[in-house]
């Protein structure tokens, strides 16, 4: 059997993205908790609009019941919040781990997110064949 190279399945994103992890969390990545971290943003209210399939998280400052807290990893790499029940009402698909890409909708103060099945950024493993004959560089 031949060697097969294993493409990494950590990506780095540098524009905004949300997950939606099996466990019913919502994660940010590190450039949509930086945008968040720089606003100083410690709650976020979920909207969801059933029309266009449109998710958005509204900041907030004040404290409302209807909001959630936002936990920031240490130097705010991503920050996450658990949103089973907001899932569950919205219908969107948690079963398996999706990333969607989001933007700050600077009018509205939204970061807002297609959660359309075309939007959703496959992170499956990818083997690729090595070729035959071709040198492979060294690691070491």
């Amino acid at each position: 059997m031949a060697y097969q190279i294993f493409e990494k399945r950590n990506i780095r994103v540098t524009t905004p993205a949300i997950t939606v992890a099996t466990n019913g969390r919502i994660i940010l990545n590190v450039a949509a908790a930086r945008l968040f971290h720089s606003n100083a943003v410690e709650n976020v209210l979920l909207l969801f609009d059933n029309e266009r399939n449109m998710m958005a998280l509204r900041p907030i400052s004040k404290k409302d019941s209807r909001a959630y807290k936002v936990t920031y990893g240490k130097n705010q790499n991503g920050c996450s919040f658990s949103g089973k029940s907001f899932l569950d009402f919205a219908q969107i698909n948690y079963s398996e781990k999706r990333t969607f890409p989001a933007v700050w909708n600077e009018n509205e103060g939204l970061l807002e997110v297609s959660v359309t099945a075309e939007s959703h950024k496959d992170r499956q493993r990818k083997l690729q064949p090595v070729e035959q004959g071709k040198k492979q560089s060294k690691v070491g």
